[in-house]
């Protein structure tokens, strides 16, 4: 398990440092340090003994994705995402990719949810498919409130606020294939998408687990 950044004593300096346990051990150790102190990170994956992690905007900054080479115990800056890249995105590892999903906005200023996908052996991204939800407006809409998996083949998005009106009451779930770069609409799940934030959703090998009020499985 790998944790990092965060934010010091009174919330005034955010926090570089990393550690990892392992649970054989019962043990710690301190990794290298982060080129930057984190406040917080939208999410973080794991891909080819690499852990990616792309850091939430805060107090007016916008840091870019990062990369921990875990065999190097060394951290690095990606190269920088593409100017219409999604805020605190969801990140998930396809097992050639690395891919990220979140909101973003249109022209009109309305959110959207954005993707795109990274390329580790040529360092290069690459902009997807747009995903079949409808624009809502800023008061509707709100970053980083999506969550992704991995299933093998797809990547199964619970939207949040994302794309859904403030009013519906069920939480739209979306499924991305990078084969094929397109898009497929899941069964809703039968909760109210309002005030859900990064909801944790599991994939076990047959069934997705989101832990909710009320916990829901749903199965392909």
């Amino acid at each position: 398990m790998f944790v990092f950044g965060g934010v010091g004593g009174g919330g005034t300096s955010n926090l570089v440092g990393a550690a990892a346990f392992n649970p054989v051990t019962d043990s710690w150790r301190r990794l290298a340090d982060l080129p930057y102190g984190l406040e917080r990170t939208a999410d973080a994956t794991i891909g080819n003994g690499v852990v990616y992690a792309w850091p939430s905007p805060s107090q007016g900054s916008r840091p870019g994705p990062l990369a921990y080479d875990i065999a190097a115990d060394e951290w690095s800056s990606l190269t920088k995402p593409p100017e219409d890249a999604p805020l605190s995105p969801s990140l998930v590892w396809t097992g050639e990719k690395l891919f990220a999903y979140g909101a973003g906005s249109n022209p009109e200023g309305n959110a959207i949810g954005i993707g795109v996908t990274f390329n580790p052996v040529g360092q290069t991204w690459r902009p997807i498919q747009q995903a079949p939800l409808e624009p809502v407006s800023p008061s509707e809409g709100t970053d980083a409130s999506q969550k992704a998996v991995w299933v093998g083949g797809e990547v199964y998005i619970w939207t949040g606020w994302v794309g859904t009106d403030w009013e519906e009451p069920i939480t739209r779930v979306v499924a991305y294939d990078p084969s094929q770069d397109s898009w497929r609409e899941l069964e809703p799940a039968p909760i109210p998408a309002q005030g859900l934030w990064h909801e944790p959703i599991i994939w076990t090998g047959a069934e997705l687990i989101t832990y909710t009020d009320p916990m829901l499985l749903y199965k392909p």
